[in-house]
């Protein structure tokens, strides 16, 4: 135990950044392997350096990226913000397909009740067609679940992988992430993100890599589990959906804790903010969303 401790402190040492860099690079190389591989078998199309200015297509003006979260604070969203957001660019994950606004992008990870998937069948969608952003699961048995993507949208599905910073000393994030996006923003990721294990940590990357100088985190508020839907059933209802499991236990989001991810996603937002403050805003809606404490808020016409 000594001598692993005494290995996990030298690989922390800031001049070996340069050594997490390439472990990173040969763990990515390995998910891309097995994301080809998989996507294939089940016939869909890999996030790459080639297609991923699809994802902007439609907006290609666009400024501003929004990651829509599924947090309560969305229901206090102004109309003017609501109005600045359907202008610009967004990204909503996972069960914002429930909401009336259709983003840009869906981001999507496997979720066990394929009716989420099956709400995006219906008239605004299919006339926006938004590209949807497919997290690959680890078990090919759980590709299986795509097959409740509407058939309209899997030619605009595009499956990626995911790899966590290898880093577990907070002041060395910003740096090691610097190394990883200077390459992806010259070369491309290629279908695998760099992650904390939260959605937003992996989108705010993904949104540098697009290019994007402004990023805003709208229904990210993390200090409770409330989701937009609990205080609108209606929203769920017009599915024919009474309630929705969002697995979340306890009374503060699971991303706050870093029992299953390298670091507390607001400690990794925190930092991420301050290495690339100079380049790029990141920015918060809600001034109650715990976020606020850490990153600017959002304000219209006050630039």
């Amino acid at each position: 135990m000594v001598v692993k401790r005494l290995l996990r402190t030298i690989f922390e040492w800031k001049a070996m950044g340069w050594l997490r860099f390439g472990i990173f690079l040969v763990l990515a190389r390995r998910e891309r392997g097995r994301l080809r591989s998989t996507a294939a078998l089940f016939g869909f199309q890999t996030l790459d350096h080639e297609n991923m200015g699809d994802l902007r297509s439609s907006k290609p003006y666009a400024t501003t990226a929004f990651i829509l979260g599924t947090g309560a604070s969305v229901n206090e969203v102004s109309d003017e913000k609501l109005r600045i957001i359907q202008a610009e660019f967004s990204i909503g994950v996972n069960q914002w397909i429930f909401h009336p606004l259709v983003p840009d992008v869906y981001s999507y990870e496997v979720d066990p009740d394929p009716r989420l998937l099956a709400a995006l069948d219906r008239v605004e969608v299919r006339e926006k067609l938004p590209k949807i952003l497919f997290l690959a699961p680890s078990k090919v048995e759980d590709f299986l679940n795509a097959e409740n993507l509407p058939e309209f949208l899997r030619n605009v599905t595009y499956f990626y992988r995911r790899v966590n910073l290898l880093t577990r000393v907070p002041s060395n994030i910003g740096k090691d992430l610097r190394r990883i996006l200077n390459l992806a923003t010259r070369f491309g990721s290629r279908g695998v993100l760099v992650d904390n294990g939260a959605s937003i940590a992996r989108l705010i990357a993904l949104m540098i890599e697009l290019g994007f100088r402004r990023i805003v985190l709208v229904g990210v508020d993390l200090h409770n589990v409330e989701y937009f839907w609990f205080r609108h059933p209606e929203l769920l209802k017009r599915f024919g959906i009474d309630s929705f499991d969002t697995l979340q236990t306890g009374s503060r989001h699971e991303t706050l804790s870093a029992r299953t991810r390298p670091f507390r996603v607001d400690t990794y937002v925190e930092q991420f903010e301050a290495e690339f403050r100079d380049e790029v805003e990141i920015l918060i809606e809600s001034p109650e969303s715990l976020l606020a404490q850490k990153i600017r808020v959002w304000r219209p016409g006050a630039d």
